[in-house]
């Protein structure tokens, strides 16, 4: 399965470290891979790749427009900070790959430059090291696969529908709810791993409302995270995963038709963003 991947450059600060405010933490598999550096680059911990995929991941159009996100100190639009790698900016773009390559090729050029030069004709001047950085996320897989697997799909979604119902799981999120692409062939059904139940509440005996507030959120989510399981899924599968959440009872789960139609707007908006995109970078 082709991974997709996301482009984003680091360089050092010139400038004061943040507060923690977002702690490094790693729970799935994304990787970091330098295309070029400057002035001998910048150096990544796996901590640090494994917070910029979670924070890219779910909060991508938030960074490229300079609106806040929790944890995360915004500089400017596609540039910002983050508290577990003191001394580092971050800016990532939404360009072209033409657009990118000559972003990095005029920023080599800056450094060939100031390289060439006399050190006191420019010694009052500080470029900071630089790196390129793509990055390939288990968590950009997961969703690649929710949105392609079309049919193939329905037994695993039948069963997280029950788990949900049974339970009260709602983190429901692409990072929690991988499916298992190693065991994944054309011939095999595909399974969901469940990596995160930490959040299932009690919904046997609870009070009505408070049972559909646990449920609401389990399939449509809460602000940009948890996404819900209706944002994870294709288009194609939202009929039949709403067919499969009007069969459970005792208690029976009541769907927002107003929540539903709205995140049916949502994903056509997505998958027509993504369209968009994919065609510029052909």
């Amino acid at each position: 399965m082709r991974q997709i991947k996301t482009s984003i450059g680091a360089f050092h600060a010139l400038r004061s470290s943040a507060q923690n405010r977002l702690n490094c933490s790693a729970k799935m598999r994304h990787e970091a891979i330098p295309i070029g550096d400057a002035r001998g680059g910048v150096g990544l911990t796996q901590g640090t790749v494994n917070t910029l995929c979670d924070v890219i991941f779910s909060s991508q159009t938030q960074l490229l427009d300079g609106n806040p996100v929790d944890g995360v100190e915004i500089l400017h639009r596609g540039v910002f900070a983050l508290p577990c790698a003191p001394g580092l900016v971050f800016k990532i773009s939404n360009g072209s790959k033409l657009d990118l390559a000559n972003h990095w090729n005029s920023a080599m050029r800056a450094a060939e430059i100031l390289k060439e030069h006399k050190p006191d004709k420019f010694d009052l001047l500080v470029l900071p090291r630089i790196t390129f950085y793509m990055l390939v996320s288990d968590h950009i897989l997961n969703k690649q696969l929710y949105e392609s697997l079309g049919a193939r799909l329905k037994p695993a979604l039948q069963q997280l529908v029950a788990f949900i119902h049974a339970t009260g799981f709602c983190d429901v999120d692409f990072r929690h709810i991988p499916i298992l692409d190693k065991e994944l062939t054309p011939e095999t059904t595909p399974k969901i791993g469940l990596v995160d139940v930490s959040r299932c509440g009690v919904v046997q005996g609870e009070a009505a409302q408070q049972t559909q507030q646990i449920y609401h959120e389990a399939f449509f989510g809460k602000g940009p995270t948890p996404r819900g399981l209706f944002r994870c899924i294709a288009l194609e599968q939202f009929e039949l995963l709403r067919a499969e959440v009007s069969k459970v009872s005792k208690p029976q789960i009541t769907l927002d038709l107003a929540a539903y139609y709205e995140v049916w707007k949502d994903r056509c908006h997505d998958f027509e963003e993504a369209h968009r995109i994919n065609n510029e970078h052909l």
